[in-house]
Formats: C-alpha cells, structure tokens, sequence
C-alpha cells in the first residue's frame, strides 16, 4: 500500500488497490458458497470490504483532484459486486441475506457519494458514478 500511495494522485492505485481487495473478499464468499448460513455471512463479508472501500475511497477523495481515478474504482466495484449479487439472489434460500446485503451496500455509497460531491472541485465524477450507480441498482432491486 505504501507504494501505492505515491500513484494515488493519478486514480490508478486506487483501482488496483480496490482489485486486489475484492479479488480477496470474491475468494472468500467462494469457499463460503456451501454453507447454509451464506446470507449472513456475505452481509458480513460486504460490510468489511465496504468498510475497507471507504476508507481508500476517503483517502483518495484528499488527495485526488480529479474524480476520474473514483469514478473507475467505483464503476468496476459495483460492477464486480452486482454480478455477485445477481447470483446469489438466485438461490431461494439465501436471497434474503443478499437483498439485505445488496440494500445497506447501495445506502452506504450513496451516504459515500453525497459527502464526496461536496469535496471534489469538479463534481462531474462523482455524479456520474452516482447516476450509474443507481441506475445499476434499479435493474438489480425492486424498488
């Protein structure tokens, strides 16, 4: 992560930081596939890597002047995440934990994204990922 602090400014170590945090937490709720309390646990398991986005977000947002490098880290976030809730959504026995995952993931970007659109000086990234990323929400979950 020290290394990656020196390319921050230019957004790229924050997406690869956020790949590889996510390639991580995808091996977890993989081998967590068989077990009957999955909802609960990928709950769990989107909090802590919402928690860890946050804070890499949050660093980035200070010293980023550009909501470029956000922008991409965000759309392939969500876009990785999605594609994991659609699957999980589709074995009855655990939609409940995925709804309930999938629903305090987009209220914590959306408490994310108003406080960084105050922040950026030019909030045309963070709008753009805002309007994506609900329109991403919408094809998921029933409103």
């Amino acid at each position: 992560m020290a290394l990656q602090i020196g390319i921050l400014s230019k957004g790229k170590g924050a997406l690869l930081a956020l790949k590889w945090l996510f390639t991580c937490v995808c091996s977890t709720m993989v081998s967590h596939l068989g077990n009957v309390s999955k909802g609960f646990e990928a709950l769990l398991a989107l909090k802590w890597l919402f928690t860890c986005v946050r804070s890499i977000m949050a660093f980035q947002i200070v010293i980023s002047s550009k909501g470029f490098g956000a922008l991409l880290a965000l759309i392939w976030l969500f876009t990785s995440v999605c594609s994991i809730m659609i699957c999980q959504t589709r074995i009855s026995s655990k939609g409940l934990g995925a709804l309930l995952a999938l629903k305090w993931l987009f209220t914590s970007v959306c408490s994310i994204m108003i406080y960084q659109m105050g922040f950026l000086r030019k909030g045309l990234g963070a709008l753009l990922t805002f309007k994506w990323l609900c329109t991403s929400m919408q094809t998921i979950m029933p409103l």
